[in-house]
Formats: C-alpha cells, sequence, structure tokens
C-alpha cells in the first residue's frame, strides 16, 4: 500500500461531502432523532480564530462550515459505534458568559483532553469523530486532502475497500512500528499508519454501504437511531439482519440513492414492532 500522492484538498469539496453525508444520514433516521443543524453560507460566526490556536486556518474554515447537532449531546451516528465530535458544542461552551479568561485559557491549552484525544495531531489535521472503544476514528487531513480512519482493534468497515481508492496516510518516522491504525497513546505516531481514503470517495463509499444494506440506520429506539453493521459483505447471518433487509426492501430501500424515495415511516413502524419478537442476536 502506498502513501497518499495524488490527493488534494478543496474545502468546497470536503465542506460539501461531508454536508452531503450529514443530510443522508437526516433523511434516513427517524424525525424524532437529534438531527443536523446546518450553518450559515458565510459559516458559523463564533468560530472565531482565537478559539483554535490548535488548528491551522484551513482547519478552522472546515469546522465553521459544517453540520453539528440540533441539539447539544449526542447526535446521530456516523458509523457503527462511532458519534461525531461536537465542535459547535465546545466552541460555545468557550462563549460562555460565566467563563473567567483564566478558564478559557486554561480549556485552550488543553482542549485536546476535552476532545477525548489520548494522542496529538498535527495543525492540520482535525478529529471529525469520537471513536471511542468500539467506532471508528475519522480524522479529517487539510493538507492530503484525505479522511483518516482508525480503529482500535484495527478492524475496518465492511465493504468500504475499492480498487485504487485506499492509501497509507503517512510514511511512520524512524523508531515508529507499524501497527498501523490503532489508537494509543503509547504510540502517539500510530494514527500516521492508519488508512486514508480520498474525502468525497469515502463518503461515497459510507452512502454505498447503507444502499446495499451493509449497514443498517434502525429506526426502532424511539427516535434513537443506531447504526447497526454486518460482519461480512453482503451476509445477513441472523433472523434479525434478515428481517431488516425484508423491511428495507418491502420499503423501497434504497430509494433514490440519497436517503429518500423510500418508505421511511413503515419501515420506522415494522422495525419496532420486530424488535420486540427477534432478538438482533438470535441466529
Amino acid at each position: 500500500m502506498t502513501p497518499v500522492q495524488d490527493c488534494k484538498y478543496s474545502h468546497d469539496v470536503a465542506v460539501a461531502s461531508i454536508t452531503s453525508y450529514y443530510t443522508f444520514l437526516d433523511r434516513i433516521n427517524s424525525d424524532d432523532a437529534n438531527k443536523f443543524e446546518y450553518p450559515p453560507p458565510t459559516g458559523r460566526p463564533q468560530f472565531k480564530r482565537e478559539l483554535f490556536p490548535e488548528c491551522t486556518d484551513a482547519v478552522v474554515k472546515l469546522l465553521c462550515h459544517i453540520p453539528y447537532p440540533a441539539i447539544c449531546g449526542s447526535g446521530l451516528l456516523l458509523m457503527d459505534e462511532t458519534q461525531m465530535v461536537d465542535h459547535n458544542y465546545h466552541t460555545n461552551n468557550l462563549l460562555r458568559d460565566d467563563l473567567d479568561q483564566e478558564v478559557q485559557s486554561y480549556v485552550l491549552r488543553n482542549k485536546r483532553y476535552m476532545l477525548k484525544l489520548d494522542f496529538e495531531l498535527p495543525p492540520h489535521v482535525v478529529p471529525l469523530t469520537d471513536g471511542g472503544r468500539y467506532g471508528y476514528g475519522l480524522l479529517i487531513d487539510t493538507e492530503q486532502g484525505t479522511i483518516i480512519v482508525t480503529k482500535n482493534d484495527n478492524e475496518y468497515p465492511t465493504g468500504i475497500y475499492r480498487d485504487g481508492s485506499c492509501y497509507q496516510s503517512y510514511h511512520p518516522e524512524e523508531g515508529e512500528d507499524d501497527d498501523k491504525g490503532k489508537m494509543d497513546s503509547g504510540r502517539p505516531w500510530c494514527w500516521k499508519r492508519a488508512l486514508a481514503f480520498p474525502i468525497e470517495e469515502f463518503f461515497e463509499m459510507c452512502k454505498e454501504q447503507f444502499r446495499n444494506m451493509n449497514w443498517f440506520a434502525t429506526l426502532d429506539m424511539n427516535g434513537c437511531s443506531d447504526v447497526y453493521q454486518l460482519r461480512e459483505d453482503q451476509h445477513w447471518e441472523t433472523a434479525w439482519e434478515r428481517g431488516m433487509k425484508k423491511i428495507l426492501t418491502d420499503c423501497g430501500w434504497p430509494g433514490d440513492g440519497e436517503g429518500g424515495g423510500w418508505d421511511r415511516e413503515s419501515a420506522e413502524k415494522e422495525m419496532k414492532e420486530m424488535e420486540q419478537k427477534t432478538s438482533r442476536y438470535d441466529e
């Protein structure tokens, strides 16, 4: 696998790709879910440059032009077990009237801890998600124009590989090992050996996993939608997985391919009924 050489960063492409994927997620999830709030064309005015001393101008410009959860807290999952980093929430916290300058300075100096990062990133790389223990870390590289995908157990998402689309993000530096992708504070460089994809292509691949039902947006949890991922590409092992596939297909999925054009309301009703009868863990 070769390092990324041909990718170039474009602010407009990055914003359009992220926004398109978030809009897709909005359309396929329950109306009761905490959906996205979209910024004005000029960006979010509260994203002031001085609040991001650890970032390049390109990163700040990107962060102020992408959507965030409408209600602070848990928004829609972007992938299996993968919560987005709500930079809007953290920024608004820094602007609170009751936050004195000394506390604000401390928070700015220690922002990576506030973002749950136990590893260092260069100023041109920014986390889009908090993968936690079981999810995926998505890092945007605004120099190489890629999205870097990491996971603690090095197990990458079902079906996202395509010929020629996947790269090694960086050459390791001297003394760095080859445990690629593992987010370990004892090896702060390991994200450099993770897999990287062109930003636009990566989010299109994610949509494709929903279209072909490798991933499901479950609509059975009172609006708190989840993303369920098959263990193998196009292989529905359990009765629950086969039931999900049938519900989606019967309701017209994948519709127009962009999250619309199918009967989501009927699917939501049927998924809730199935959840009461069939465990997703039964064979």
